[in-house]
């Protein structure tokens, strides 16, 4: 993760998506993904923190919990990586409106 970060930031990258999704990955909407642990994720979210430091450099964290063991499990990952360092945090598969409220 440090390594990615370091060149994409030496690209010009403003930002990145990082994944809790397992290899191989999956589309999204699709049925028999799997997510790593979230405190597995929450450390790779950590290390690219650490590397962006006070630089320009938008960390999104994406989860997939959502479609795979559920929104309460999404919400708490989210939250795991917001507190890990993520600038902002995308839940995939909602299913209405007032879950992402």
């Amino acid at each position: 993760v440090k390594r990615t970060v370091q060149d994409l930031m030496a690209a010009g990258a403003a930002g990145c998506f990082l994944e809790d999704q397992a290899w191989p990955k999956k589309c999204g909407h699709m049925h028999g993904k799997q997510v790593i642990p979230a405190e597995e994720h929450a450390v790779k979210i950590a290390a690219a923190r650490e590397v962006v430091g006070d630089r320009d450099f938008f960390i999104v964290a994406r989860t997939d919990a959502r479609s795979v063991t559920g929104l309460d499990d999404a919400i708490r990952r989210a939250n795991l990586y917001i507190d890990a360092g993520a600038d902002a945090c995308f839940v995939e598969a909602p299913r209405s409106d007032e879950a992402l409220m």
